[in-house]
């Protein structure tokens, strides 16, 4: 990590050359979207079907819509989704569907589902003959230079399709996270991104409000992270923050007035995939890069990490981002207004995302989701390796880190 300097000589400067690529993707938005999972399937050439869903989701009433919806379709069922997606289990998996014939693969569910079915077609294209898989060198780096090195997966993965339960996003994104030896890596290849994504609103798909609270202040994380990262550029910001707007309105209108109806599930969904598609271009930075050190090292829930740690970043990149940050506030404050009729009163931004998450019923502390200590070394430790922390807009030193993690443990006054 970067030696202690002054602060206000901290800040680093984007490109001047912007730059945007998306993959070649299928959205859809709305009630009744997931009874044409099957058809969709069908069209990208599938005929025997991988499918990742934990046992919850596919005996639900969405997993029946679904089944119905693949007909005769041949399929292999995995209900086996752990968190964090470690990679051992994407590796024996790949082996699984490769033996097996898949030619497509169907992800219902959350983040862990998403990740794991791209780390799984990773798998299967990086396969030798004789059937050994080396995954590390697909691993996304840090070069000496201080750059990020993103290795192409080769081959050509099977398309994925993904039916989102949670409200993150991260399935629009050609990334993907696995642990390994108590270590999030992370897949970044355009080849994985999901060929369809369908965000189903109707009753079937519940969304319960911890689970929003939680999984949308990971999209919001990356409408936030894209607004400083020194990857972005003007056509993310425009993304990130016409996200942002959406999510903090949903979120409100979902949790805090309690409006559970399709419009307002509508309105989450279209937030999460216009933080994403500006991630896909900007990148993650510091804030992801402790939550991913934190879920690898003490178990925490990749959402609950995500709303915690957000606010405590932005004071920490203020220092560097401060006009993009205040764009940031200005949306949140302005979508209260609109929405609750009450205005946000706090000043700075990170306060300002902390007032909102109380009024939403996001946690604030890591103590609030059964964190009270921390393993404040291990984490300085896992954040020298993570990628994210060379496109934060503000250097970070090792005291830094255990500053921020001292004011996520227990909060500030």
């Amino acid at each position: 990590m970067a030696e202690p300097v002054t602060r206000d000589a901290r800040a680093r400067a984007r490109s001047a050359t912007a730059r945007y690529e998306t993959p070649a993707q299928r959205v859809e938005i709305g009630a009744g979207v997931v009874d044409g999972v099957g058809g969709i399937i069908f069209g990208l050439g599938g005929r025997v079907v991988g499918v990742l869903a934990g046992d919850r989701v596919w005996r639900g009433p969405l997993g029946e819509r679904v089944r119905r919806s693949l007909g005769s379709l041949d399929r292999v069922v995995c209900t086996e989704i752990e968190p964090h997606t470690p990679l051992p289990a994407a590796v024996r998996l790949g082996r699984r569907f490769a033996d097996a014939g898949v030619d497509v693969i169907l992800a219902l569910g959350g983040g862990s589902a998403g990740d794991l079915g791209k780390a799984t077609a990773a798998v299967m294209a990086a396969r030798g003959d004789d059937g050994r898989v080396d995954m590390s060198r697909l691993f996304a780096r840090v070069r000496a230079d201080g750059t990020v090195s993103d290795p192409v997966v080769g081959g050509r993965p099977v398309p994925l399709v993904v039916v989102p339960t949670t409200l993150s996003g991260a399935e629009l994104t050609p990334g993907a996270g696995v642990t390994e030896n108590g270590m999030k890596r992370v897949l970044w290849d355009q080849a994985l991104s999901a060929r369809a994504v369908l965000y189903e609103t109707s009753d079937d798909n519940d969304l319960p409000a911890g689970i929003v609270a939680t999984t949308s202040m990971n999209a919001v994380a990356h409408a936030v992270e894209a607004m400083y990262s020194t990857a972005g550029n003007a056509i993310s910001d425009g993304l990130a923050l016409a996200g942002l707007d959406a999510l903090a309105a949903g979120m409100l209108r979902y949790l805090a007035a309690r409006d559970r109806g399709e419009d307002a599930k509508a309105e989450l969904f279209t937030g999460a995939v216009l933080a994403s598609r500006a991630l896909c271009t900007a990148r993650v930075c510091l804030h992801h890069a402790v939550c991913h050190v934190l879920g690898a090292h003490h178990g925490v829930a990749h959402g609950d990490a995500n709303a915690v740690m957000l606010s405590y970043v932005v004071d920490f990149n203020e220092a560097g981002a401060a006009r993009p940050l205040a764009r940031c506030a200005a949306v949140i404050r302005g979508a209260a207004e609109r929405v609750l009729g009450t205005p946000l009163t706090a000043a700075s931004p990170g306060a300002v995302l902390r007032e909102f998450q109380h009024r939403v019923g996001a946690p604030v502390t890591l103590a609030e989701i059964g964190l009270p200590a921390v393993d404040v070394e291990g984490v300085v430790a896992g954040l020298r390796e993570e990628r994210g922390v060379a496109l934060n807009p503000v250097p970070v030193t090792d005291d830094d880190v255990r500053r921020l993690v001292a004011a996520a443990v227990h909060g500030v006054a």
